[in-house]
């Protein structure tokens, strides 16, 4: 189809749409369709600030984001904050964060239990591409069954006191 274009990611021809919902409702708010050659992120802080504005003042007085690996880069959390929208978003694991995150996966003591669980950490990290550090919380999961851990990051604007790591992680799932 004309716009399509080879994106080396997916290692296919395609668009690459930007689709934001409304979690608690499932409705679409608003979709983009991009070429496929672009980055995740390119043009995301514009839509996302677009639909924020609609969202005020047609749907609540405080709207908050939650945004995918591929978004969280200076230009978009900065303009963010900037905006005062709060957000949640999922981070890329690298070598730094696996190493900040390493003395914090081993297994408690004890018999694993018959359903998994989950813990978390509070830090702050500052990717070399951000202005400043922020707070991220590394969620540590274990699956029944499975011999290894799973991680992942999430960095976000919210305060300890605002959001502790667990209703982030609650508030994150929900998108």
């Amino acid at each position: 189809q004309p716009g399509a274009e080879f994106n080396g990611h997916y290692d296919t021809k395609m668009f690459h749409p930007l689709i934001a919902t409304a979690a608690e409702l499932g409705d679409v708010l608003g979709v983009k369709l991009r070429p496929g050659a672009v980055h995740t992120a390119d043009g995301g802080l514009d839509f996302i600030l677009d639909l924020v504005e609609r969202c005020r003042r047609e749907l609540c007085q405080i709207a908050s984001v939650r945004i995918d690996a591929g978004f969280p880069e200076e230009e978009t959390l900065a303009g963010l904050e900037k905006a005062g929208v709060p957000y949640t978003a999922r981070i890329k694991c690298n070598k730094i964060l696996n190493r900040m995150a390493e003395p914090y996966l081993t297994r408690p003591k004890g018999r694993p239990p018959l359903e998994g669980r989950m813990w978390t950490c509070e830090m702050s990290y500052q990717a070399a591409s951000w202005s400043k550090a922020r707070r991220v919380v590394l969620v540590v999961n274990e699956f029944p069954g499975e011999l290894l851990l799973h991680h992942f990051w999430l960095v976000t604007s919210w305060s300890e006191g605002e959001k502790d790591s667990e209703e982030l992680v609650s508030h994150y799932r929900q998108r």
